[in-house]
């Protein structure tokens, strides 16, 4: 008995809120015309969206919505929560922060391949076909990984951009640069320019290593970047750099027409529910003609 409860402690940990799990006995209670435009784009193109978990379970119906995903970041800095999600480009984009991630995938060229995982395997054990509801929005990003898909202004690497503010924060003001929320991000880089303009004024010839590292990335001169920190908001500026339209992402619905503009081998996200099917529930010329005669 006490096993049993612990048990299903761990799986109630283990599961995101809004989330709804079924074992394959209980296919025909769900509602597959919910997903209809996603279905069918499999099943006449073949392509799919992918996503990997370390939960096992046959299906599962989840409402990304329900649950505040906090964002990779190999420095633990997470600022690209507040520049994206919080950016007004963005705004007609799914929060990342309430989204469900998935990578958009050709499975000819997977039964082609000499290897026999997915893409996403590194994100998990089970690797599940994801199908977002009729007409929610999808965000899809120019590369494989939303973390490299910033090009404008040579942006190659989000975490390691991170990581040049974090050295450009404590450079100038000494301190850490952990903020817990969006305002207190936009407080602290507006605090950190007055005390650039207080030490610049004193010392106009004042130089910082973290400035020439992210000149370095960005590639241009350091006059250009001080004229940045002393004339316009820095919050501004990165705001404007990863500006999704200036980066190539692409913000479709999930129908018909916007499904066909979706390339392969790109992460997408969304915040509408999801039907996710575990890879290993059906072998994929069952699964085609199963979810067919479901819509």
């Amino acid at each position: 008995m006490i096993k049993d409860i612990n048990k299903l402690i761990l799986i109630a940990r283990q599961l995101r809120p809004g989330t709804v799990t079924y074992k394959e006995k209980d296919i025909n209670s769900i509602d597959f015309s919910r997903y209809k435009f996603a279905i069918e784009n499999m099943i006449e193109t073949e392509n799919v969206f992918i996503r990997n978990s370390n939960i096992k379970k046959d299906i599962i119906i989840q409402d990304p919505k329900q649950y505040y995903r906090k964002t990779l970041d190999k420095y633990k800095l997470h600022y690209h929560e507040y520049y994206i999600d919080y950016n007004p480009y963005w705004k007609e984009y799914p929060k990342r922060y309430n989204s469900l991630m998935f990578f958009s995938y050709d499975m000819r060229k997977h039964f082609k391949s000499l290897f026999p995982g997915f893409p996403t395997s590194a994100f998990g054990k089970y690797s599940y076909f994801v199908f977002p509801e009729n007409n929610c929005k999808i965000a899809v990003a120019p590369d494989e990984d939303f973390i490299y898909s910033f090009i404008d202004y040579g942006i190659d690497d989000i975490y390691e951009f991170n990581k040049l503010i974090f050295n450009l924060y404590r450079s100038i003001t000494k301190s850490s640069f952990r903020p817990n929320s969006y305002d207190e991000w936009k407080d602290k880089l507006i605090d950190m320019q007055i005390q650039f303009k207080e030490k610049y004024n004193k010392k106009p010839n004042i130089k910082y290593k973290s400035i020439s590292d992210i000149c370095n990335m960005f590639n241009i001169s350091e006059k250009q970047f001080y004229d940045i920190l002393l004339n316009e908001k820095l919050i501004n500026f990165i705001q404007s750099i990863t500006n999704p339209n200036k980066n190539g992402f692409l913000l479709v619905n999930c129908d018909k027409n916007g499904l066909s503009k979706i390339r392969n081998s790109c992460e997408c996200w969304t915040d509408g529910t999801c039907l996710l099917i575990n890879s290993k529930l059906f072998d994929w010329n069952e699964l085609l003609w199963f979810i067919k005669n479901k819509i």
